[in-house]
């Protein structure tokens, strides 16, 4: 007698009520990326008494039968694909329903009944707290800004001998600065970033503007003006007082590090860099990067190296990719700067010619805009790149209405905005509470002394009766 067994070892299999099959798997990359999935979708059937056809992706769930099926991921041939299976009934709605009813515990505390947040209201102390706390930041401020006035001094540690001056640098920079006409145009344009996302160049410039120095700004020139001024003189803004090393001003040790007095805001990407070339930040960017939980000091080092080869990134115009690269299944689009590093190959000889010479053409045409004042010739260019851009580009470019919309929204600038308003109602309502607790005490200390004032007299019996209700009445409102 022969006896057949089996062992196994590892997760218990289910089979399903019924099957499914894959008909297809559509895998969506990003414009211009290899490995940047931007969606991907398993076409399936349901072999069931009523087969139907379902295709599951991102928040597109398969429930059937209590099973609920998820789009996890894919095989890396992109033929195959992998869901997630869950399938607990009771469970599911035990956790919507504890949701529900966490949710109905918080409006309670916060609402209803004799809560924390009422007594939050009745706490002088607490106020007078927040109000010395107040007291500290305004000083605090106070002191950042009389730190931000001093002049670099001669034993700073730092050679200002040869530098330019701020002002040298700063008429320079408005003698390169385009008209802001034309650089509206320019900011409409369409680029594609390093994660495929196409957009206004107006997007970019807003945020290399406000990543650096912090401002919308600078020199009350808009960003499309400092970037069209970055791309021409690079060498000016390599000198430009104008990147922001941290929000307040606090990191004293990559002041010492680089050489300037404590206490300034902006420096110069020169700074950053000895006479001979060496970086400054490199020894301490090592340990920085090492670890995975940086201190304030460390992340600051960050900070003001991502700045600086975001700085690094907008004066070479690597950023500039304008260029759609013909019949690319990825729709990669290109800079001039990026063809002209040999790395990419364009079988149209007259393509490859317009790529490689249209932006230096452009740079100098803008710059004898700027002479005669005449952006004539500067607009074709841009009409002739956006045409461009239709032509060879149309699968990933955005409409204009798109692109419109993004400029607006970048200008409006709505976070930075509500949080003006959310400080404004928070100080309102930070009065209108001082004011309710200075009434109600008011109201409470008149009620002691309305009832003191009764005691002091003999009324009979009826009389008292009234007097008690009159004051009765007068504290109700307290109650």
């Amino acid at each position: 007698m022969v006896l057949d067994f089996a062992l196994r070892y590892g997760s218990k299999i289910y089979e399903l009520p019924f099957a499914i099959q894959l008909n297809d798997f559509i895998a969506e990359k990003h414009p211009g990326t290899e490995n940047a999935y931007a969606s991907f979708m398993s076409k399936v059937t349901i072999k069931d008494e009523r087969p139907f056809d379902y295709d599951i992706y991102m928040n597109h769930v398969l429930d059937h039968q209590g099973y609920r099926f998820f789009q996890a991921s894919f095989d890396p041939d992109e033929k195959g694909t992998r869901l997630s299976v869950n399938h607990d009934f009771w469970g599911t709605w035990i956790t919507y329903i504890g949701y529900f009813l966490l949710y109905i515990g918080l409006m309670g505390i916060m609402f209803f009944g004799k809560t924390r947040f009422k007594d939050l209201a009745e706490s002088l102390d607490k106020l007078k707290e927040k109000k010395k706390l107040l007291t500290t930041i305004v000083l605090l401020i106070g002191l950042t800004m009389s730190l931000h006035a001093q002049e670099h001094t001669e034993d700073d540690g730092h050679d200002h001998s040869q530098a330019p001056t701020r002002h040298q640098i700063d008429s320079l920079i408005k003698s390169s600065i385009v008209a802001k006409e034309h650089a509206d145009k320019f900011g409409k344009l369409v680029i594609q970033d390093e994660g495929g996302r196409m957009k206004p160049i107006n997007t970019f410039s807003s945020e290399l503007l406000r990543k650096l120095s912090l401002k919308d700004t600078y020199l009350d020139f808009s960003s499309d003006q400092v970037f069209l001024s970055m791309i021409m003189n690079p060498a000016v803004w390599y000198n430009a007082e104008f990147i922001a090393l941290d929000k307040k001003a606090q990191n004293d040790s990559i002041r010492q590090i680089i050489g300037i007095p404590k206490g300034q805001k902006y420096v110069k990407a020169t700074d950053f860099f000895n006479s001979d070339g060496t970086y400054k930040l490199e020894p301490f960017l090592r340990e920085a990067t090492a670890t995975n939980n940086p201190n304030k000091f460390q992340q600051d080092f960050k900070d003001a190296n991502i700045r600086l080869s975001l700085l690094n990134q907008a004066l070479g115009q690597d950023i500039v990719k304008i260029f759609p690269l013909l019949n690319d299944e990825n729709n990669k689009w290109i800079s001039a700067v990026e063809y002209r590093g040999g790395q990419i190959q364009v079988q149209d000889s007259l393509y490859a010619n317009f790529i490689k010479n249209a932006m230096p053409y452009y740079l100098m045409t803008l710059g004898k805009a700027q002479q005669t004042g005449d952006y004539s010739e500067a607009d074709r260019l841009l009409a002739a790149f956006k045409q461009n851009q239709v032509n060879n580009g149309s699968e990933v470019l955005p409409s204009d209405k798109k692109i419109n919309t993004e400029i607006i929204y970048n200008k409006l600038d709505i976070f930075n905005r509500l949080y003006q308003y959310y400080a404004l109602v928070g100080v309102l309502f930070f009065f209108i509470l001082i004011f309710q607790i200075f009434k109600d005490r008011s109201i409470s200390a008149y009620r002691d002394l309305l009832f003191q004032r009764s005691h002091l007299f003999v009324f009979p019996p009826a009389y008292s009766r009234f007097n008690f209700k009159m004051v009765h009445f007068w504290t109700r409102p307290v109650e």
